[in-house]
């Protein structure tokens, strides 16, 4: 748990802005790094440590939106009202919408000035819906809780214990990726700090700053850190433009910005299009 401590406190320390985030989420999302970040519990709200209140940013104009922010709600109101524990929130493939599994593993910890944090992290999983529950009934079966067969309700149905279930959701997975190894190494913090530190030199050398009305410099950062080698060669999620859904917003460090569609060629089907800040067209 040191590490994770250790990582609360370089957050706390460096105040990475809202774009450096952005960015450092992508890059470990599209690498296969778990990706570490946090956010502050206060007012009764999840917090970026940039002040940014998550609710804020998201929208419910769905089905599928309004499940999601029920999870966020439940999400929410347990960091506020528990002392500690673990949540974990999966989110299985949506035609349309998401392409690949993901879960997001939050614990309750506390800063040395003794504020409550939520620390996360985010862990892509290239595999099916039915693996996703597969997985989710595995750890939900061995934490003596009741069995979710419909992938729509696990979606809006996080999995709470007050105690750290970390190790046990690490065994289900490992099965289906590496990336076990790295959490349990602490390897994908180091990670996380040292592409913090890399985009904050890349901030401070082109000037970008960020905007939350432009996607402008949102995507230059992006252009830039692939240029540096900071972009892996999986799809990341960059979502739709506008407002984020709940999933979207907590399962990406608090992602606040807004963006446009632009002329570029689509790193899926080669063609140039019309494409997000992703380089993946509509």
């Amino acid at each position: 748990m040191s590490k994770e401590l250790d990582f609360v406190q370089t957050c706390l320390s460096i105040h990475p802005s809202q774009l450096v985030e952005n960015i450092a989420s992508d890059s470990h999302e599209t690498r296969r790094i778990p990706d570490p970040y946090i956010f502050l519990v206060k007012d009764k709200k999840l917090v970026t440590p940039n002040g940014a209140v998550i609710e804020k940013s998201i929208r419910n104009d769905s089905n599928l939106d309004s499940m999601e922010l029920k999870a966020f709600i439940k999400i929410q109101d347990w960091a506020e009202s528990c002392d500690e524990g673990t949540s974990l929130w999966f989110s299985p493939p949506f035609p349309g919408k998401y392409d690949k599994g993901k879960v997001v593993a939050s614990q309750i910890l506390y800063g040395l000035d003794g504020k409550k944090i939520l620390f996360n992290r985010n862990i892509v999983l290239d595999v099916n819906t039915k693996t996703i529950l597969l997985v989710a009934n595995n750890m939900s079966e061995k934490m003596g809780l009741d069995l979710i067969t419909d992938p729509e309700l696990l979606r809006q149905t996080p999995i709470f214990s007050e105690h750290n279930q970390l190790e046990i959701l690490l065994d289900e997975i490992s099965a289906y990726t590496d990336q076990n190894q790295m959490v349990e190494k602490g390897t994908d913090i180091d990670s996380k700090i040292e592409t913090y530190s890399k985009l904050l030199i890349i901030e401070k050398m082109s000037g970008f700053v960020y905007s939350n009305t432009s996607d402008s410099q949102y995507l230059y950062a992006h252009q830039i850190a692939e240029e540096q080698g900071l972009i892996g060669k999986y799809i990341g999620s960059c979502g739709q433009s506008g407002k984020l859904s709940a999933f979207e917003a907590f399962s990406e460090g608090g992602r606040q910005e807004k963006w446009d569609y632009h002329s570029g060629v689509c790193r899926v089907c080669g063609n140039s299009t019309e494409v997000g800040p992703c380089s993946i067209c509509r």
